[in-house]
């Protein structure tokens, strides 16, 4: 998203990527040179909105956010959600899916949308249930629907390079092609493929007509999007669109997923006020601020800042497949409730790796009371996410966002939901007590005690308690 806001009331804007250098006190914002040669004449706009970082970000909303006035469906926000990813990787089939959604109802953690992951069709571009894995696809949806279940299934704009489906795309010329006019063949992380080219309306049309059907036939609920990375196109590629770059590309993969009430997807480029769950890129299976648990707050906090207000923090426990899949050690109990803990008080939490087979039965219980926690929230978050899709405000913000100048813009390891519930999780390996930095105003914990504002209260937090204070009304 080219996008900077400052807390002191002023923003940066382009529809390219720009470039920033801060020098002797000085700032100095200019488009890349890599785009400035093919996208001549591009600009930077500069607005200032006030004095606060609410001004700045305010400011940017119609020029460079433009809200929607739509939520991605409700389901989303207020239920968990469960990816089969992490638990089946590459060998989904009807009865694990269902045996899957049994044992959620068993350990009871609340039915909500169940996403079907990759390996699920016959091949990448043919966009059928293999039925030697699904027999009966039709039927499992209806037995998931019957338990209160939403399904999503796992898709990306991609085509494999041979046989029949890869040659009527070829020959339609709705397939993206490299400089020398030959269709671009690219590697990604499950081999080489074709790709649809998404600045070609046919192109989109077909490929969204694909999944549509896919829920005429099955009563598929939506899809998971992925691999619409900026990094899968090049500057140089023969677009439908002439002059067309590859965040063009990504800029469409985001607008098309559009077509879908029940969507999420990682990649994007100014998607900002899109009815999108945007979640985080894959994170690993430990505490670091880089890549791990310790993340989680910044990267949601950097997300919501540049308008992308639907926030999915990625799947707890962590995201990256290989951690589990080549992992030697257990799996760390104490991380997983920490991670479970942050996701419960976002606009969406997303499980995985399935805690009964993981996690003893005190870490489970704390992972069902994250779950649980959720749902309590739903009302509140959803509130809050109706407020984003028509004023483009984020729904996870800084401390700074809504207690300007009090001495707060540096902090990343507590956030606001709302204006009103501020949320101040563990994020540190055998943490044990924590310093919350409370703003002005009158605060009561989530045990009810009182606190005043304006002050660093040391607090303890043990491995069962995550941290809620509540703004109360003046007067």
């Amino acid at each position: 998203m080219p996008l900077f806001v400052s807390s002191c009331g002023r923003a940066l804007w382009s529809e390219v990527p720009f470039a920033m250098t801060i020098e002797s006190g000085r700032m100095r914002a200019e488009t890349s040179p890599s785009v400035a040669e093919y996208r001549p004449g591009s600009t930077i706009t500069l607005s200032v909105g006030g004095s606060t970082l609410r001004d700045a970000y305010r400011s940017a909303v119609g020029p460079a956010i433009t809200p929607t006035g739509t939520t991605p469906a409700e389901m989303l926000l207020t239920r968990p959600q469960y990816n089969l990813w992490i638990e089946l990787l590459y060998e989904p089939t009807q009865d694990k899916v269902l045996a899957y959604a049994a044992e959620l109802l068993k350990h009871s953690y609340p039915p909500g949308v169940l996403m079907i992951d990759d390996n699920w069709s016959l091949d990448y571009g043919r966009w059928e249930f293999d039925r030697a894995k699904f027999p009966d696809p039709a039927a499992m949806v209806r037995s998931l629907h019957d338990d209160g279940f939403r399904i999503m299934l796992w898709v990306c704009p991609f085509v494999s390079p041979a046989g029949r489906k890869y040659l009527n795309l070829r020959n339609a010329n709705l397939l993206l092609r490299d400089t020398t006019g030959n269709v671009a063949i690219r590697p990604w992380w499950n081999g080489f493929s074709a790709l649809y080219d998404l600045t070609n309306p046919v192109a989109v049309e077909h490929f969204v007509g694909e999944l549509q059907n896919l829920q005429k036939r099955y009563g598929i609920d939506g899809f998971k999007i992925d691999a619409g990375d900026i990094s899968h196109y090049k500057a140089d590629d023969r677009t439908h669109r002439h002059g067309a770059m590859p965040f063009d590309q990504t800029h469409a993969f985001g607008r098309l997923a559009t077509a879908f009430e029940y969507v999420e997807v990682k990649a994007a480029y100014r998607n900002a006020g899109l009815p999108l769950a945007q979640r985080l890129r894959d994170k690993h299976h430990e505490w670091s601020r880089h890549r791990g648990v310790a993340s989680l707050i910044p990267h949601t906090l950097a997300q919501a800042m540049t308008g992308h207000a639907f926030t999915c923090p990625d799947m707890i426990g962590g995201g990256e497949y290989l951690e589990f899949m080549e992992r030697t050690e257990p799996v760390h109990a104490e991380l997983f409730v920490r991670y479970a803990q942050i996701a419960a008080c976002m606009p969406m939490m997303q499980f995985s790796a399935a805690p009964w087979s993981l996690l003893d039965d005190e870490h489970q219980a704390l992972c069902r009371e994250a779950a649980a926690l959720h749902v309590e929230l739903a009302p509140y978050i959803f509130k809050l996410a109706s407020a984003a899709a028509n004023t483009g405000e984020p729904i996870v913000t800084p401390m700074e966002y809504h207690f300007p100048h009090a001495g707060l813009s540096d902090i990343d390891d507590q956030f606001m939901l709302g204006k009103h519930l501020l949320v101040a999780p563990a994020t540190e390996p055998g943490q044990d007590r924590r310093v919350v930095r409370l703003p002005p105003g009158y605060w009561i914990d989530e045990d009810g005690n009182e606190h005043a504002g304006s002050q660093n209260l040391e607090i303890p937090v043990p491995l069962s308690r995550l941290p809620r204070f509540t703004l109360q009304p003046c007067g």
